[in-house]
């Protein structure tokens, strides 16, 4: 039977020892006796409990390095479930430089994980800046919703305890990756090259920071691309020229307005006015730099936008926020009109689905997360000379009115983009 004893502890960050100038932060708390842990949460958050020991007691450094671990789920109706062999390694770029770090986790088989389907590779999102602790949530409950996006990721709050210390409220959510219950595309072999084969799956990145094994940039517009899938230790020169081409052509076609093949042939409209409406109504910056945008193309099909990623910083501020008219493929697609049609259509049939859906999630989350968001800005509050070049705007109110001021943005933003969209 699960013990509960109080006390008082310190509470650890996540990768490292605190500084000097940053002391640890002290809470009441229980302690959950997970096989003689000594686990340690200040209260039941009506969430699930992921608890992480690194093999050598240690933290999280890089983001290169894999580290042994191992990891126990407790849940309400299951209480702690078997302990999991697992590899953790940090992850983000802005994101890492931030006290409460994001990481990625990986299974040594595949299997399920709070519910979710199953696949080896998962993400625990900080959301160290965002006062909602909603955004990214938000935004792939929306994408999910959306007919054009096949996949969007899946997500599930849950307290973190990494060595017995509790690190607050994460965002365990599903990694672009490809397979069954991720982006569902053909998994390409070295002996894909030619005919068919060779036209897919791929799943492309672009994304300024153009660090990833195997890239490229396109040949007009100098567009960041890097290759997700195949990964870089399978791919061949004749797949990697295959989709090159096939961007550098999508790109060359819409410069000269010629868009007949585009639409026909080459994109699929549907998903790239779904994946613009989300992009668009969060208000997000990235779009266009661009960042974190993705795309996929399936064996014999067209390259389709998405799935969605990365939105916690800059989104869900101003009703008023840019409408990425210039942003990637955008800057060429709303000169085609056959794309406006689509967009408008796709505007009318989600535009009422997605203020009703918006407003329900967020009443709804504020409830579950009353309890352990609390705990989070606890130890760790939002620190504004750290976040000063990624505010949000909303770092100092308090939890409720910050929730109440995403929910006017995105009703006054569906308002403004349906007399935008409506004027095209």
């Amino acid at each position: 039977m699960r013990r509960l004893l109080t006390g008082l502890c310190l509470v650890g960050f996540l990768f490292s020892s605190c500084s000097d100038d940053e002391p640890m932060p002290t809470v009441f708390t229980s302690l959950y006796d997970a096989g003689g842990e000594g686990d340690s949460l200040s209260c039941d958050t009506g969430l699930p409990v992921l608890s992480f020991h690194t093999a050598d007691g240690q933290g999280l450094y890089d983001k290169e390095t894999w580290r042994k671990a191992t990891l126990a789920v407790w849940t309400h109706e299951t209480g702690w479930g078997p302990t999991d062999s697992v590899l953790l390694r940090g992850r983000g770029n802005a994101t890492w430089k931030f006290p409460k770090k994001p990481f990625n986790l990986k299974f040594t088989r595949k299997q399920s994980l709070l519910g979710m389907p199953s696949h080896k590779r998962w993400v625990l999102l900080a959301n160290y800046h965002d006062r909602t602790l909603l955004r990214n949530a938000l935004t792939f409950h929306l994408g999910s919703l959306m007919e054009g996006l096949a996949w969007t990721p899946r997500f599930r709050y849950a307290e973190v305890l990494f060595n017995g210390h509790h690190v607050g409220n994460y965002l365990v959510c599903e990694q672009v990756r490809t397979g069954k219950n991720r982006v569902d595309i053909e998994e390409m072999t070295p002996s894909d090259m030619e005919g068919e084969a060779l036209t897919g799956g791929y799943l492309l990145h672009f994304d300024k920071y153009y660090d990833e094994p195997v890239c490229f940039r396109t040949s007009i517009c100098h567009w960041p691309v890097a290759v997700k899938s195949p990964d870089e230790d399978d791919i061949q020169p004749v797949q990697l020229q295959y989709i090159r081409d096939y961007v550098n052509d999508c790109e060359a076609l819409m410069k000269k307005g010629k868009f007949d093949p585009v639409h026909d042939l080459l994109l699929d409209y549907r998903s790239f006015a779904d994946y613009y409406i989300i992009q668009t109504l969060s208000g997000n910056k990235e779009l266009r730099e661009p960042r974190s945008v993705y795309a996929y193309k399936e064996r014999g099909g067209p390259l389709c936008a998405g799935p969605l990623w990365d939105f916690d910083f800059s989104t869900y501020i101003n009703p008023e926020a840019s409408f990425n008219r210039n942003a990637i493929w955008y800057h060429y697609l709303f000169h085609d009109p056959v794309f406006v049609a689509v967009l408008k259509e796709r505007w009318t049939a989600t535009s009422a689905v997605l203020l009703r859906e918006s407003e329900a999630f967020l009443d709804s989350m504020s409830l579950k997360l009353d309890v352990s968001q609390r705990l989070n800005f606890q130890i760790f509050p939002i620190r504004n000379d750290i976040v000063h070049k990624y505010l949000n705007h909303d770092e100092a109110l308090p939890y409720g009115a910050a929730l109440e001021r995403m929910k006017t943005v995105v009703g006054q933003r569906i308002g403004v983009m349906d007399r935008y969209i409506s004027s095209m």
